[in-house]
């Protein structure tokens, strides 16, 4: 419908495909166990439909705004929007009952509090995200050094019984082609980039 979108998927799998551990702990559910399921329900409200909704308010949009009045947005959107169970033929789709999914989604608006705690704590979900770089980036390093070992034409023997002699060579190799300004210029955009991930010290 305009202004608004209703997403039904399976959330474990993508979990799964997405490398997003953290989630499990906020279910506290197995990710190995296959029987566990979740289903995650996503209702999107557009730009429009929000303006739309807080002009009513005479308000603006502020998180605080919008977490006090989405709630009559959403029960609408599920009433409107039926993910429904059909039984036969049905040709009066009005008459086609509501799948058990949608009972649990509109039970659960019903109650939805206006202010919740995140199920998932954000320093925690940053703690396996801030994990999952540090290990792809030692991956990706120490991956395209053995990549570039053997293009060099280095035997195999040669890259493992000398790796760290061949690791520390094209290092200080590397360091010699930067001098100060761009050596700063680099450390400054790594430290952009993992800025979320890094605490004052």
């Amino acid at each position: 419908m305009p202004g608004r979108q209703l997403i039904v998927y399976d959330k474990r799998r993508s979990a799964i495909d997405q490398q997003q551990p953290y989630w499990f702990d906020a279910w506290g559910i197995d990710r190995n166990d296959p029987g566990q399921v979740v289903w995650r329900v996503e209702i999107r409200a557009g730009r429009d439909a929000l303006t739309k909704l807080l002009a009513k308010k005479a308000i603006g949009r502020p998180c605080e705004a919008v977490e006090q009045h989405i709630t009559p947005f959403l029960i609408s959107a599920v009433e409107q929007i039926r993910y429904t169970q059909p039984t036969g033929h049905q040709a009066n789709i009005t008459r086609i009952p509501s799948h058990p999914l949608w009972h649990t989604v509109e039970n659960a608006l019903r109650d939805i509090p206006v202010m919740q705690a995140a199920a998932l704590p954000e320093a925690k979900a940053l703690g396996y995200l801030k994990e999952r770089h540090l290990d792809m980036s030692l991956k990706l390093a120490f991956g395209n050094l053995i990549n570039r070992l053997v293009l060099e034409g280095l035997t195999d023997a040669d890259i493992s019984d000398n790796f760290e002699h061949h690791a520390r060579k094209r290092a200080l190799d590397y360091l010699g082609t930067l001098d100060g300004e761009r050596l700063d210029a680099k450390l400054q955009k790594a430290r952009d980039r993992a800025e979320v991930f890094l605490t004052p010290s």
